[in-house]
């Protein structure tokens, strides 16, 4: 039957709103300044909450050695400072993919952005993860990167279980 095609059918469709959404959420940002007001005092409530300390993370457990490992990662990828404008791409948006730079001494040295209108997020007709490479960057004239699933953390707030993006919940 045509089952094939209409999956694909359905595929391109989503993608289509899907980046004509992420282009009126950046053009909203751009040119409201109470949105963009907003999206600041949510990154801000996100990283910081009722504390007045300048930590952003705290590891909390009863292994010191995991606390260490933990803290080491934080400090290498500068998330302290990463996670605020993650928190505001994830409400501004509703999807935000980080790549995660591994060097050859086989440590993670930081997170990459990945704009959030290059990535797809590949499954199969019955909506699994591609078990190879469930990421793709994919700019308009280049054949595409693909990710392995440890390779690209997504953030996502979505309304509906069925969906791979967030961009329905930003």
């Amino acid at each position: 039957g045509d089952g094939g095609f209409s999956w694909y059918k359905d595929q391109t469709d989503l993608d289509s709103t899907r980046f004509a959404q992420y282009r009126d959420y950046d053009l909203m940002d751009s040119e409201d300044p109470v949105l963009n007001s907003a999206l600041d005092i949510y990154a801000d409530n996100v990283t910081r909450g009722s504390s007045d300390e300048d930590t952003v993370l705290e590891i909390i457990c009863e292994q010191e050695r995991v606390i260490e490992v933990l803290n080491e990662l934080i400090r290498r990828t500068k998330l302290d400072s990463e996670l605020w404008s993650i928190a505001r791409a994830l409400a501004k948006f509703g999807d935000n993919f980080e790549e995660v730079v591994v060097y050859e001494d086989l440590e993670v040295h930081r997170l990459k952005h990945l704009p959030v209108d290059e990535m797809y997020v590949m499954t199969d007709e019955y909506g699994r993860l591609d078990a190879e490479y469930p990421y793709q960057q994919k700019a308009e004239l280049d054949d595409g990167i693909d990710f392995k699933d440890w390779q690209v953390l997504h953030f996502k707030l979505k309304r509906r279980r069925d969906s791979n993006y967030g961009v329905d919940g930003s």
